[in-house]
């Protein structure tokens, strides 16, 4: 049981974890995209300029010279 409990917390501090690398939306390209729903199923991610709601977002990488 003690294992399950520690599960659920390490679950609960992953889901409200921020955003590290900067994503873009797959429907316009928008870079404010906004966690809309996070847990145990994984993250849904919402556009905030047209209203995309859904679970692929385009991760971004900086270029390495």
């Amino acid at each position: 049981m003690k294992k399950l409990k520690n599960m659920a917390e390490v679950a609960k501090r992953l889901s409200h974890k921020k955003i590290s690398t900067p994503v873009v939306c797959p429907k316009c390209g928008s870079a404010r995209i906004d966690l809309y729903l996070g847990g145990y199923a994984g993250r849904t991610y919402k556009c905030l300029d047209c209203g995309y709601i859904g679970p692929v977002v385009i991760e971004l990488e900086e270029e390495k010279r």
